[in-house]
């Protein structure tokens, strides 16, 4: 099941959000900070402006989320939604929260760009569907870390 995140949620989706890092976390020179991941998940679950929502097993666990910040774009009218967490701990559930998210971006007239970046490892079907969904694939990173 898929449902809007709420305030008794914040500290699951910090969990998530950490475990993402520690597992996909393609700076491992880089120190994560635990403050900074729960004071994000909190930003995105009380701003009404974001998005956060959550998938829960049959135990009623949450044991996946995605969520979007939405901001001002450099140089541009409007605004953008930059997907700054999506995990899923078991299978089956990111379709759906991807879907959602989708949804909403596009019920949103505010907002004109949507920007998901994916890991170098990331499953490739999370492209695929997002390119489905009508998002393109764009603008190759480059990074530099020290």
């Amino acid at each position: 099941m898929i449902r809007k995140a709420g305030p008794g949620d914040i500290e699951h989706i910090a969990r998530l959000g950490i475990e993402s890092l520690m597992v996909n976390d393609p700076y491992p020179e880089l120190r994560i900070s635990q403050q900074k991941v729960r004071d994000m998940a909190q930003e995105l679950v009380t701003n009404a402006a974001n998005f956060a929502w959550v998938a829960e097993n049959e135990k009623g666990e949450v044991v996946g989320a995605v969520c979007g910040l939405v901001h001002d774009i450099m140089f541009y009218e409007r605004k953008q939604l930059s997907v700054v967490m999506f995990y899923c701990r078991e299978p089956g559930a990111g379709g759906f929260l991807i879907r959602r998210l989708v949804k909403w971006f596009r019920s949103r007239p505010i907002l004109k760009l949507c920007v998901f970046t994916l890991e170098s490892g990331a499953d490739p079907r999370i492209g695929d569907l997002l390119v489905k969904l009508g998002l393109k694939r764009e603008l190759p990173n480059f990074v530099g870390v020290k």
